[in-house]
């Protein structure tokens, strides 16, 4: 009986018991009546409905990133080349330096166009690459933080640009653009960034957040205003619009 009502417990919590060798020799003795079985039938057959129930949710997510992940053509490769040559040409030539601690720079432009065909898994990837050889160009010491944030934000940019056609014309994509824009400031500009200097270099807090909100408020309005202008005009190029996955 008491065999019994251990495997009536467990079909009622729905849970393996704690000694499956002990319950698998019960279940294999002449002695056990169908009732026994019969509720171990239960029991297994209330595992099998869990794994049911929670594969499909897995499945829908190996798929869904699957979609964010192109697969690396020549052609990808050469337009990834291609796109971080433009993010090192602009940020070295392009850049607006205001203070030690903030410039103004419109990298965000290829760094978006290599979301847009990479996906956010390739375009962090590429990025953290080629995060230290730019800097080895231009002299400067390699800093790990540095590497990582720029991982997090070309990853944010394919999460979000990679396979999403976008028409001037329609109010909801400008909404869209202008959501992105604002998670990037915050996430990068006014995270990720300040905390970086802070730890590095001893800036203090708020020197680092009074200039920043003074430059958001001219940053954000002209990133979405770029944006909208540039990924839709290079949708209609089929090639392009191939590579980002846009039908």
């Amino acid at each position: 009986m008491h065999r019994v009502d251990g495997l009536r417990q467990v079909y009622v919590d729905g849970m393996l018991p704690h000694n499956e060798a002990d319950l698998c020799l019960h279940l294999m003795s002449p002695r056990v009546g169908t009732l026994v079985l019969a509720e171990s039938s239960a029991v297994n057959h209330c595992i099998r409905c869990r794994i049911h129930t929670t594969a499909p949710f897995f499945e829908k997510g190996a798929f869904f990133m699957e979609k964010k992940i192109p697969k690396l053509t020549v052609q990808l490769l050469a337009a990834i080349a291609m796109t971080l040559a433009l993010v090192m040409i602009v940020e070295n030539y392009f850049s607006i330096r205001i203070s030690d601690t903030l410039q103004v720079q419109f990298t965000f432009i290829p760094n978006t166009i290599l979301g847009a065909i990479a996906g956010p898994v390739w375009a962090a990837v590429f990025a953290a690459i080629s995060d230290p050889v730019f800097v080895l160009f231009s002299g400067q010491t390699v800093l790990f933080t540095w590497i990582l944030i720029e991982a997090v934000s070309a990853f944010i940019y394919g999460w979000f640009f990679y396979r999403k056609p976008l028409d001037t014309k329609n109010k909801a994509d400008w909404l869209y653009v202008a959501g992105v824009v604002v998670l990037i400031q915050v996430v990068i500009s006014f995270i990720m960034t300040p905390i970086a200097l802070h730890f590095h270099f001893g800036t203090p807090w708020i020197v680092l957040y009074s200039s920043r909100l003074i430059k958001a408020v001219f940053e954000i309005p002209l990133r979405i205003v770029v944006t909208m202008l540039v990924l839709p005009s290079l949708q209609k190029i089929p090639e392009l619009a191939k590579l980002m996955g846009i039908k």
